[in-house]
C-alpha cells in the first residue's frame, strides 16, 4: 500500500514539473499583451485600454482534424473607453467585430450603450482563445469558431415527428419515393399553420424569421427569450427569409416578420418575384431594426478579382425566396449577366454556401446580412475567402431601378484581413406586421423592444442597433399607424 502511495506522489510531482516547464500554459500577462495587440492591429483607432483582466481557467482537447492538442483560455477583460465612441452605429465597426476578434458569444459582452459610449465607460467582455500546442509551446491561433452546420436541424426534425404524431395520431402515411416527398413537404406546411394560429388565437406574437442561425432568427429568438419578462411572447419560426416573410405577413400566417426594404418595396408594388400574386397591400412597418449589406464572396484560391470574373464560375445565389437572392440576380442583371452564364448555380442557405466554397465545390457566394457576419468572419480569417466591391455604375443601376437600396462602405477591418473598404449596397432590416393587427399589440411590440434593447442585446448584439435616432432610416413602405404615434412620440422624448 505503502509503495502504491509512493507512485502515485512521484506521478503527482513529475506532473507538476511538467506542467512548469516547456508545457506552461499561457499567463495573465501574456494574455493580456496578447489581446491588446489585438485591439490595436485590428481597430487601429487608440479606441480601447484593458482595465483589468482576468483569467478564468481553460479546457484541453485534441483536435479531430489535425491531431493537434489545443487549448481555450477562457477570461474576463475590461476595457476602458479612451474616446467617445458609438458601437451601435449603421455606418461603422460595431461591437460584434470587438466580440469575435475577442471569442466572445453574442451574450458574452456588456456595457454598450445606446447612442455611443463616453471616454472612459467600461466595456466588459467574456472571452476566450484558442491555442495549438507546438514544438512544447502553446502559439494563438486565430478566432475561427464557426459551425456550418447546426445540430438544431435534427432538433427541428425531432420536434417535427413529434408534433405529426401528436396531430395526426391514426392517419395513415404511404411511405416511398415521390410521394413521401410530397407528403413530408405538405405535413410540414400544415403543422407550421396550424402552430401559427393557435399561437395567434392565444395572443402569442407568431414571428416569422429566417434561416436557423441566421440574422433574423437569431434577433427574433433573442426577443422570444426575453418576451415574457416584458409582458407578452413571441413564438419564433423558421423560414426562408424576406420573401416568404412578406407572404406570410400578407396572408395573415404570422403576426410579426423581419424583411429588407427592398423586398418589402418590391412587395408592396406587387412586382417581381409578386407580380403573380398582386400587390401585398397589408403590409406596414413598425420600426428600423439594423443595416444590411450586400457582400459578394469569393474563394481566395481562385482568379476572381472582379464582379465581372463571376462569369463562367460556379455561384451560389441564396434561397429562393430570400431576399439574398432577390439582390443577386439584381447586381448579376445590372453588370450584364444572365444565369446561363455560369458554369453553375446553387441556391441554399448561408451555412451550405459558406461550406461548398470551403469544400472548393463553389467559387463565390451571395450574401445580405448584417457586418461584420460571423460565418464570413471565419472564412476572412482563415484566408478561405475575400469580398467583392459592386462597382459603382451597377449600384447606380440598382438605387435607379429599385426601392430600398443605398450606396455604403464596410470600413477596412470590418473583417479580419480585410485591409481595404468594400464598396457596395446596403438595405434595413425591418419589422413588419399586417395593417389590421391591433393598436394595443403594436405599441405593446414596440414598448418591449425599446425598453429592453440593453437587455435583449446581452443575447443578440443586433440589438443594440435599435435606436430612436433611426427608427424611420430606410423604411420603403407605410408605417402602422400605432407605430407612427409611438415614434412620434419617442422622437419627442415621451415614449411610454
Amino acid at each position: 500500500m505503502a509503495s502504491k502511495r509512493l507512485i502515485m506522489v512521484f506521478f503527482i510531482v513529475l506532473l507538476a514539473l511538467l506542467s512548469g516547464g516547456c508545457d506552461r500554459e499561457p499567463q495573465p500577462d501574456v494574455l493580456r499583451a496578447e489581446i491588446a495587440e489585438l485591439l490595436d492591429k485590428e481597430f487601429k483607432q487608440d479606441l480601447f485600454e484593458i482595465a483589468s483582466l482576468r483569467r478564468l481557467g481553460s479546457t484541453r482537447y485534441k483536435d479531430k482534424t489535425t491531431g493537434d492538442q489545443r487549448m481555450t483560455v477562457y477570461f474576463n477583460v475590461q476595457l476602458r473607453f479612451r474616446k467617445a465612441f458609438d458601437l451601435t452605429r449603421w455606418d461603422g465597426l460595431n461591437a460584434a467585430s470587438i466580440a469575435y476578434l475577442l471569442g466572445a458569444t453574442e451574450k458574452g459582452i456588456d456595457g454598450i450603450r445606446p447612442g455611443g459610449n463616453n471616454a472612459n465607460d467600461i466595456l466588459r467582455v467574456h472571452g476566450s482563445r484558442v491555442y495549438a500546442l507546438r514544438q512544447g509551446v502553446w502559439r494563438a491561433l486565430p478566432t475561427t469558431q464557426y459551425k456550418a452546420k447546426s445540430a438544431e436541424t435534427a432538433a427541428e426534425a425531432q420536434r417535427l415527428i413529434a408534433r405529426l404524431n401528436a396531430l395526426a395520431e391514426h392517419s395513415a402515411i404511404r411511405h416511398g419515393g415521390t410521394e413521401q416527398a410530397i407528403i413530408t413537404k405538405e405535413l410540414t406546411r400544415a403543422v407550421k399553420q396550424i402552430e401559427r394560429a393557435l399561437d395567434q388565437q392565444a395572443k402569442i406574437f407568431s414571428a416569422a424569421s429566417g434561416p436557423s442561425n441566421g440574422a433574423y432568427y437569431l434577433y427574433m429568438k433573442a426577443l422570444e427569450e426575453h418576451a415574457v419578462s416584458l409582458g407578452f411572447q413571441v413564438r419564433n419560426y423558421q423560414t426562408q427569409g424576406s420573401v416568404e416573410n412578406c407572404q406570410l405577413i400578407q396572408s395573415g400566417g404570422v403576426d410579426v416578420a423581419i424583411a429588407q426594404s427592398n423586398i418589402t418595396a418590391l412587395a408592396l408594388a406587387g412586382e417581381g418575384l409578386f407580380r403573380q400574386q398582386g400587390r401585398l397591400s397589408e403590409l406596414r412597418a413598425v420600426t428600423a431594426l439594423f443595416p444590411e449589406y450586400i457582400q459578394i464572396v469569393v474563394a481566395s484560391n481562385s482568379s476572381i478579382d472582379s464582379l465581372e470574373a463571376l462569369r463562367g464560375k460556379r455561384i451560389d445565389l441564396g434561397l429562393p425566396e430570400s431576399g439574398t437572392r432577390v439582390d443577386a440576380l439584381r447586381i448579376l442583371n445590372a453588370a450584364g449577366m444572365k444565369l446561363p452564364d455560369f458554369k453553375e448555380i446553387r441556391e441554399s442557405g448561408l451555412d451550405a454556401a459558406v461550406e461548398g466554397l470551403r469544400e472548393g465545390e463553389i467559387d463565390a457566394f451571395f450574401a445580405t446580412l448584417q457586418a461584420p457576419g460571423r460565418a464570413l468572419q471565419a472564412l476572412l480569417a482563415r484566408g478561405e475567402a475575400h469580398l467583392l466591391s459592386v462597382p459603382v455604375e451597377v449600384q447606380k443601376v440598382l438605387q435607379e431601378n429599385y426601392g430600398g437600396y443605398r450606396p455604403a462602405i464596410l470600413p477596412a477591418h470590418t473583417y479580419p484581413r480585410q485591409d481595404m473598404p468594400v464598396e457596395t449596397l446596403g438595405v434595413i432590416a425591418t419589422l413588419i406586421v399586417r395593417a389590421d393587427l391591433a393598436d394595443e399589440r403594436v405599441e405593446q411590440l414596440l414598448d418591449g423592444l425599446f425598453k429592453s434593447v440593453s437587455v435583449v442585446a446581452k443575447d443578440n448584439l443586433r440589438v443594440s442597433l435599435l435606436s430612436p435616432r433611426t427608427a424611420r432610416d430606410g423604411i420603403t413602405i407605410p408605417l402602422h399607424p400605432a407605430a407612427e404615434r409611438y415614434l412620434s412620440r419617442l422622437a419627442q422624448g415621451q415614449g411610454k
